[in-house]
């Protein structure tokens, strides 16, 4: 991704009659390409859902409730409430077992 140093937008790719160059849709700004350019920039690991959540903290002072850990059997997690999609839909609780750290969720 390129910007444009006169407006700061982004820079598009067009070809113009055989010849390929950078321009801006905000300004008249133009940058011809003599040869192809290519730049790999590393996006690094994806974040796993924890991380996104909140991490280990999530959980840090969220009360139990009394449901069976698939992973384990045991009968008591803790649980969060989370507003994961629009205002008018229901939460989403989270869930983490007490006794083997397992997580999931259920929708409502």
């Amino acid at each position: 991704m390129l910007f444009c140093p006169r407006c700061g937008n982004l820079l598009l790719v067009e070809d113009a009659a055989g010849t390929m160059r950078f321009f801006c849709q905000t300004c008249p700004y133009v940058h011809g390409l003599r040869e192809t350019v290519t730049k790999r920039v590393p996006t690094g690991k994806p974040k796993e859902e924890d991380d996104v959540l909140g991490g280990k903290a999530m959980f840090a002072n969220a009360d139990t409730r009394k449901v069976t850990c698939e992973a384990c059997g045991n009968e008591e997690a803790y649980c969060r409430e989370m507003a994961t999609r629009s205002a008018d839909e229901p939460v989403t609780l989270f869930f983490r077992c007490v006794k083997c750290a397992h997580s999931w969720n259920l929708h409502h």
